[in-house]
């Protein structure tokens, strides 16, 4: 397996967290939402769907934060690793963009206000840090 695709599963890993995380927030906002009555209409009582419903948003939730627990192990896990990678890159332009695509997680417009370049060169120096790795690693095979 290449650089390349050691990076890119760490970066979708950092995705699934982020998504696993908003679903969660939405997840506990809903959970916590007080519905109101309507006290106009005349009611029969009987067991209440909304308790169902509750317990499936209260098991999801449990479920997803299960979910997120085990992707942040695996990227913790993976975080050293590719921290290793890129430091095979001695260019420190090269080097600051990959830290900040794969470990910090930022866009190429993020990265290029930061580094006060354009999201063209940021592109570039991303490949270039990339091939690099992967002429380090070729020398010792």
């Amino acid at each position: 397996m290449n650089s390349a695709k050691i990076l890119h599963q760490h970066y979708a890993l950092g995705t699934k967290i982020m998504l696993a995380e908003r679903e969660i927030k939405d997840l506990r906002e809903k959970a916590t939402a007080i519905g109101s009555f309507d006290y106009a209409k005349d009611r029969v009582k009987t067991s209440s769907p909304m308790g169902a419903r509750y317990e499936r948003l209260i098991e999801r939730l449990v479920d997803r934060q299960a979910k997120l627990t085990d992707l942040m192990t695996e990227w913790m896990e993976q975080r050293e690793a590719v921290a290793d990678l890129i430091d095979l890159v001695e260019d420190t332009n090269q080097h600051e963009v990959l830290y900040f695509w794969y470990v910090l997680h930022l866009t190429a417009e993020q990265i290029a206000r930061e580094m006060h370049y354009t999201p063209t060169n940021i592109y570039i120096l991303r490949r270039k840090g990339l091939q690099k790795i992967d002429e380090v690693l070729n020398i010792f095979k």
